[in-house]
């Protein structure tokens, strides 16, 4: 069931391409993050045609070995769209999982978004219409001297490591790049991929996806710096965010964010790490529900309040989490509680630093989700359950070892913090 799944996926992202060219790769254009307001996303109902292909690839080629193309009434009806009022066309991409054509339109000049909108949720020939959401990502960095909360010892991790170490699951770390040169990184990394621009140099000097990527996943007994919770897992490194230039946080949106989803999925990422937040979104929402279904573990940020609001926290499929430690944080069922602050993780260029926020308590439970999955398969409700129990306190950070416990006897841990 899992290779069909796997093989049914592998077209699930298709063409990202202009009216006039085809990218090799599907990116955000430029003018998308500059100016996200004059920006639309709406999706049609589309009937694929030709064999499968690769993810992210067409007939006319991302890669050599895969080919897709839209169906013929999903292009007219985008073309008939455009045309009735008044948008231009700047990317698209089919969504065979959700059976859709999604477009990333302009919106006029001269109309307000709410009007754009409203007209196009009234045309019967559209799906979904929203505006291009923005997201940032939930993390902050600290003084290198500051008092270093040991967050391997709060989770249990040095004894849950004795029974598991991550072994056979992928991780996708849906983030800003990562430093893939970085020696506590060195074998983690199987795969990455740019959503964002062509820029490899700072792909890997990016400081955000570096950090999450340390906490989930750095190298252990190396004689280097620092452990990663799974340490054995394989890592996907898929750059969906940017540094924002007016603010501490790096950005996201809708465009970038659902093409790493489903490449994330293309690729079997049983977890998916999303240490960002933002607004409700629909299409974000229907890629989400169709990977749980499937069995895919999706961990994200809470928002600053500590509360499971927006995307992705707020829905059902998510795994939302905020920091243990932080003073804003807000007693809620529903959020998983994890160290997220003065965590030491990495940082591009092979070095160290303190990170805090709700991304990196994020991080640490897509690790213990790692751990868990290594040893059984588990599906979203039953995972939470087990890490809602392993807290030494009701409402208390989670812990790896108890949650190995929760598993059965054949994987034991022994922990002075365990019950």
């Amino acid at each position: 069931m899992r290779t069909l799944w796997l093989l049914g996926l592998a077209v699930l992202l298709g063409a990202c391409a202009s009216t006039q060219t085809t990218l090799r790769f599907p990116q955000l254009p430029e003018a998308a993050r500059a100016t996200p307001g004059d920006f639309l996303l709406v999706t049609v109902a589309n009937s694929s045609a030709g064999p499968p292909g690769s993810a992210g690839s067409t007939a006319r080629g991302y890669t050599d070995d895969g080919a897709y193309s839209v169906g013929a009434a999903a292009e007219r009806a985008v073309r008939d769209i455009a045309s009735d009022h008044r948008l231009d066309a700047v990317s698209a991409w089919p969504i065979d999982a959700l059976g859709v054509h999604c477009v990333l339109f302009r919106k006029p000049a001269d109309q307000s978004v709410e009007a754009a909108l409203a007209e196009l949720r009234a045309d019967p020939r559209v799906a979904v219409a929203q505006a291009l959401q923005t997201f940032s990502t939930r993390g902050s960095f600290n003084d290198p001297f500051a008092v270093l909360q040991s967050s391997l010892t709060q989770l249990d991790i040095p004894a849950a490591q004795q029974v598991a170490r991550g072994r056979g699951v992928k991780i996708a770390v849906v983030d800003t790049g990562v430093d893939t040169a970085h020696p506590e990184l060195a074998g983690r990394i199987s795969y990455t991929q740019n959503f964002v621009d062509s820029d490899a140099r700072a792909f890997r000097a990016d400081l955000h996806g570096t950090a999450v990527a340390g906490v989930i996943a750095a190298q252990a007994n190396n004689g280097l710096g620092i452990a990663g919770v799974a340490p054995d897992a394989e890592l996907l490194a898929l750059k969906a965010c940017w540094q924002s230039a007016e603010s501490a946080h790096a950005v996201c949106n809708s465009f970038t964010l659902a093409q790493a989803l489903a490449v994330a999925m293309s690729h079997g990422a049983r977890v998916v790490n999303m240490s960002l937040a933002g607004p409700s979104d629909p299409l974000l929402g229907q890629l989400v529900h169709w990977g749980a279904e499937r069995g895919v573990i999706f961990v994200g940020a809470a928002a600053d309040s500590g509360r499971a609001e927006g995307f992705p926290s707020e829905l059902p499929d998510v795994l939302a989490v905020a920091s243990a430690d932080a003073r804003t944080s807000t007693a809620n069922a529903r959020v998983l509680r994890a160290p997220g602050e003065q965590v030491l993780t990495l940082t591009p260029g092979g070095h160290y630093d303190f990170a805090s926020g709700n991304s990196i308590a994020a991080a640490n439970v897509s690790g213990v989700a790692a751990l868990a999955l290594s040893v059984r398969d588990l599906r979203i409700e039953p995972l939470r359950a087990l890490l809602v129990q392993s807290a030494n306190t009701p409402g208390g950070a989670i812990n790896a070892c108890n949650a190995l416990n929760g598993l059965g006897p054949n994987s034991h841990c022994s922990a002075a913090s365990a019950h």
